[in-house]
């Protein structure tokens, strides 16, 4: 049997682009901040990727990711170290450092997961 892994959590904070506004997380840490939420890193499947931790918020956070062909939208994601960041993350090659000081380790500093959508045919100029 593998040995139990304790938690260790990456917190982050979403910012819907659409809205031009954070939304309030599913899972808030603190219930005076309902903005700051967290995920288990042990969750995160490998390859430790940025788009693989980006999937992960968004499911836990019930938020479309990537295209969704059945349905004809697309979503729009941008991972930014903190909110003073002016680069954001390569979601296609970027691979995420899990360790105790990572981006995002404390809630002080959490990640900001900016979220859109757009509808595929926007996207792909179609139709």
């Amino acid at each position: 049997m593998p040995p139990v892994q304790m938690p260790f959590y990456i917190h982050y904070k979403i910012f819907d682009m659409d809205k031009d506004t954070y939304c309030e997380t599913l899972h808030p840490v603190y219930s005076t901040d309902p903005f700051i939420g967290r995920i288990d890193a042990n969750l995160i499947p490998p390859p430790h990727t940025v788009s693989a931790l980006v999937e992960r918020i968004c499911k836990r956070e019930k938020r479309g990711f990537g295209l969704d062909w059945d349905n004809d939208d697309a979503f729009e994601t941008v991972l930014f170290k903190n909110a003073s960041s002016l680069a954001s993350y390569d979601l296609n090659s970027d691979p995420f450092p899990l360790t105790d000081n990572c981006p995002g380790s404390s809630p002080v500093e959490p990640l900001i997961l900016k979220v859109g959508y757009k509808e595929i045919q926007e996207l792909f100029g179609l139709w």
